[in-house]
């Protein structure tokens, strides 16, 4: 009974924080990005995360904790090997504008990817934290 009433604790802070943060229009970049369908992956994976924590499965939350952050790390590099060929682009073109905002683009879906993967990894980490489970590393 305690186990489940610490996780909808947990969920309701949660709840509450992403509600503050919506209202605030800090999470239109978002769900308004280009690589919002990532980031759709990224959350489904985190939600597996944090059914497995419920159900005290906590070598496959720790598992699902581990591929967020392999996840936030790929997404980064990969923004930025495209980035790097943008900038390739923008050094042989003229027309500087449109090279220069996919550029800005790309890096910014990356770091969307990167950070919600890497923020998902840590919600999934306390909530196997405080509802008793034990990471192995």
């Amino acid at each position: 009974m305690m186990h489940g009433l610490k996780f909808i604790v947990l969920q309701g802070i949660l709840a509450a924080g992403l509600a503050a943060l919506y209202t605030q229009g800090a999470l239109k970049p978002l769900y308004e990005s280009e690589g919002r369908w990532f980031i759709l992956g990224v959350l489904l994976l985190a939600g597996y995360g944090l059914l497995k924590t419920f159900q005290r499965q906590w070598n496959a939350a720790s598992w699902v904790s581990q591929m967020l952050v392999r996840i936030g790390i790929i997404g980064l590099q990969l923004a930025m090997a495209s980035a790097l060929v943008v900038i390739g682009t923008l050094l042989i073109g003229s027309d500087m504008v449109a090279p220069l905002r996919t550029f800005l683009v790309t890096i910014g879906q990356g770091l969307y990817v990167s950070i919600v993967a890497l923020i998902s990894s840590v919600l999934v980490d306390t909530n196997s934290y405080f509802l008793g489970g034990e990471r192995e590393d």
